[in-house]
Parts: structure tokens; sequence; C-alpha cells
């Protein structure tokens, strides 16, 4: 009882350093990470609905623009469901770089890869996007992410080429700062 207590007491302390150091605007300079993960309530304008879970991380290669990678999967009512695989470029507006809380703004695409369960196929597609961050701590915030179009790459007719909706994501990104990444020699 006595270790899991002490081991529960060091994570606990860990963190808590780690969401509590620092400001905002570190977490997106050069070399930094960011670990996100969410879901989201898809619904098109003639009905359809889906949900979904998804995971990612970014790889900030110079200040406040990023690459990433994710996976996730989209099931409804209706079929057995979708695994995507994608690929993301994105741009963070950070108003007040030395806050500890607040809100950032960033802007991307996803250029990814879906199979489709239920039809036995697959297809190519390109997603602009916009989210909104809150930060309730330096290294730790929760997410809205919208889109509203995406440009699908196919070559048979199960898909349009360009496809209208309305997409709210939401989830929680955890990031760790330049600082906090150093590899040493």
């Amino acid at each position: 009882m006595k270790k899991t207590f002490l081991a529960f007491l060091f994570v606990s302390l860990v963190s808590v350093g780690m969401a509590s150091a620092g400001s905002i605007g570190e977490n997106f300079e050069a070399a930094g990470l960011s670990f996100s993960a969410g879901g989201h309530y898809y619904n098109t304008f003639d009905g359809y609905s889906s949900y979904s879970v998804h995971g990612g991380v970014d790889f900030y290669v110079v200040n406040n623009l990023a690459f990433g990678v994710g996976v996730s999967y989209r099931g409804n009512t209706y079929d057995a469901g979708k695994l995507s695989v994608n690929g993301d470029i994105n741009f963070a507006i950070v108003p007040n770089p030395r806050a500890s809380t607040g809100f950032v703004f960033l802007s991307g695409m996803d250029l990814g890869y879906t199979w489709d369960f239920e039809d036995s196929y697959g297809y190519g597609y390109l997603t602009p996007w916009i989210r909104a961050n809150f930060f309730v701590a330096p290294r730790i915030a929760p997410f809205i992410r919208l889109e509203a179009i995406s440009v699908y790459f196919d070559d048979n007719s199960y898909t349009d080429l360009i496809g209208t909706y309305f997409y709210v994501g939401f989830g929680i990104s955890f990031y760790k700062p330049t600082k906090d990444v150093v590899l040493t020699r």
C-alpha cells in the first residue's frame, strides 16, 4: 500500500509540474511535440450521422508550423465502420504567447486514406480544418475542431469528388515543448 501511494504521489507531482511550468507560446516552438486524442459527432446536410475516435502526434518543424500523423475510426448504425490514417500540416496563431492559460487557434489540412470495412474499398481525401484550443494549464488544452468540406480521390462511384458536411470534433491535447524534448549526446 505504501509503495502504491508513493508511486501515485510521484506521478501526480510530475504531472502537475509538467502541466504548470512555462507558457503557452513555448508549446509551439520548433522541435516541440503535441499529442492529441478525441472524438467527434458528424452530421451531413442530408441527415446521416456518425461517431469517431481519433489520436495523433504533431512535430513543430519551425515556430508555429507542425507536421503530424494520426489515425481514426468512424462508425455509425448503418455500416461496419471506416479506419483512416492521415498526415497533416498546421499553423498555430498564438495571441498571447506569454500567458499560462487562454486560447490558441490552429488552421490546417489533412491528407489521408480511409478504408471502408462495409463496402471493402478505400479512398484518399484532402480536408482543411480549423481548431480552437483552450489551455487550462500551459501544457494541457481541450479543443474543438471544425470542418465543412473535403476533396476525395476515388476512382469509383461510392464517393463524390467534393463532400460538404458539418463536422464538430472535441478532444484534448498535451504538449511537450522544445525545452522538455532536449536530446543530449
